[in-house]
């Protein structure tokens, strides 16, 4: 081997890595920042659980169980002592299992219906390609 070499491994062995370069303390600072990252994410995790479980709950009530007790009164609306009004009126809606989908549509069109079908499309660029995607868009609107 060559001298320059042996010097250079000798050189490797004795520089300290970043690594072992960190302190008692670094090493703390760093766990501890860990555990409030992973703390974050658990709370962040229960507040979005708690948030959906709050979105039923008032569904719940404003579809299900004030329209029902408004309906016993035979009440269609009512006004609250702070001014606000709650009327009950009727929605509709539907879903279309995926499975059922393409059926589905071939019926909506079929029967004339095929305005209810909403399509997106989409497009992305990558980056530094803004240019291209003003062209694209402004091909698109121009064809209507």
């Amino acid at each position: 081997m060559s001298n320059s070499l042996l010097q250079e491994m000798e050189a490797d062995q004795t520089t300290v890595s970043a690594v072992e370069a960190v302190d008692q303390s670094g090493l703390k600072s760093i766990a501890g920042i860990a555990r409030a990252v992973r703390d974050q994410e658990d709370l962040v995790q229960r507040l979005e659980s708690d948030l959906k479980a709050a979105k039923k709950d008032l569904l719940k009530l404003t579809d299900e169980d004030l329209p029902a007790m408004l309906l016993e009164l035979g009440l269609s609306s009512f006004e609250l002592d702070d001014g606000s009004k709650v009327t009950v009126r009727p929605t509709y809606g539907a879903h279309i299992k995926a499975d059922n989908k393409e059926t589905a549509f071939d019926w909506l069109r079929a029967n004339e219906y095929g305005d209810l079908i909403k399509n997106t499309v989409s497009c992305q660029f990558g980056r530094g390609e803004d240019h291209e995607a003003v062209e694209f868009m402004e091909y698109v609107q121009n064809l209507g």
